[in-house]
């Protein structure tokens, strides 16, 4: 499959076919099992001993294998093909998939969200599921209109933690995955595999309790942006203090943040959106642009997927919304 795309389910009445064309596609919304079943995530990850051959380590000589047990690590083995997912320290505690979507299941059937995509990328590395708020859906201005999802991510090979975050961008692949992950109004809440970790999880019920709320403050905050113009001089001023330029001239620029500027000048104007009226020249399409940059455009050596969710990626649009904030003395 594309786009890293493992295995993949989607409910029809909200998304008639992915891009990608892959996967099954169900008549109705899902329940979580539903979206486990549909997308083939009812598989396992056992913790399994590691052994080496102490023979051939000690000699460098293939001779009669000496299997001695490594007590400090262990293998991530999936039950249904073997596969190994990864290779973890022994304090490491697996979340099966189950696990990690049970719990807000409570949720789905009291009719406040509704299950619309699940999947696997990265050969089941990483398992995701998007749940729909089933409310009104957000719009900052006329034709800027963002339906309401709660992404959920779980990984398998300690790439990053139990993840659930609001997001406005519908989960179909890789691609869409690094996109919502990079949607600044909210932090994801992360929990990591520890020994603790289902009481975290337990708390996560309270915080998605509060997901329309906090869609709330969301939209008052775009639209406050939405209603306050923004030349491209002005955006030029807010991108150099972004990228720690303010006090240089154009000419003075390293080759790093001359690239920067453009790029950000750039997708101010011909960003992702920017054509709809009443996102373009605001300052709501000054965050849109520098979002668009953090997720697509922006070098990192990093993974672009963990620079987005928890890296530099992430610091620099909570930066920019502060700056933001704060120059149109705008209500956080």
């Amino acid at each position: 499959m594309p786009a890293y795309i493992e295995t993949f389910a989607w409910a029809i009445p909200e998304l008639k076919k992915p891009w990608h064309g892959e996967g099954v596609g169900l008549e109705d919304y899902m329940t979580s099992k539903e979206a486990l079943t549909a997308a083939q995530l009812d598989w396992r990850v056992n913790k399994v001993p590691v052994h080496f051959d102490k023979a051939y380590a000690m000699s460098g000589i293939e001779v009669d294998p000496q299997w001695t047990k490594v007590n400090t690590h262990s293998a991530l083995v999936r039950d249904v093909d073997g596969k190994v997912m990864s290779i973890m320290g022994s304090k490491y505690n697996v979340l099966q998939n189950t696990e990690a979507f049970d719990f807000t299941d409570n949720l789905v059937e009291s009719g406040e969200i509704k299950y619309v995509t699940a999947g696997s990328v990265k050969e089941g590395a990483v398992v995701f599921m998007v749940a729909k708020i089933m409310s009104d859906p957000l719009e900052i201005v006329p034709g800027d209109v963002a339906e309401k999802y709660v992404l959920f991510i779980n990984s398998h090979d300690g790439s990053f933690s139990v993840t659930v975050k609001f997001v406005a961008t519908l989960v179909v692949c890789w691609n869409t995955l690094v996109a919502a992950l990079a949607e600044k109004g909210q932090r994801a809440l992360k929990i990591k595999h520890t020994r603790n970790m289902r009481r975290r999880m337990d708390e996560g019920k309270r915080v998605l309790g509060l997901a329309n709320a906090k869609y709330a403050r969301m939209k008052k905050l775009a639209q406050e942006m939405a209603r306050i113009p923004m030349k491209k001089t002005e955006f030029n001023d807010f991108a150099l203090t972004l990228i720690g330029a303010a006090d240089k001239a154009e000419d003075e620029l390293t080759n790093a943040q001359e690239r920067s500027l453009q790029n950000l000048n750039y997708l101010f104007v011909n960003g992702p959106g920017q054509e709809i009226e009443g996102r373009a020249g605001t300052v709501w399409g000054a965050h849109n642009a520098v979002t668009a940059w953090t997720s697509h455009v922006r070098e990192t050596k990093h993974e672009r997927i963990r620079y987005t969710l928890m890296g530099q990626g992430d610091k620099i649009n909570e930066q920019a919304e502060k700056i933001l904030v704060k120059q149109y003395q705008l209500a956080a």
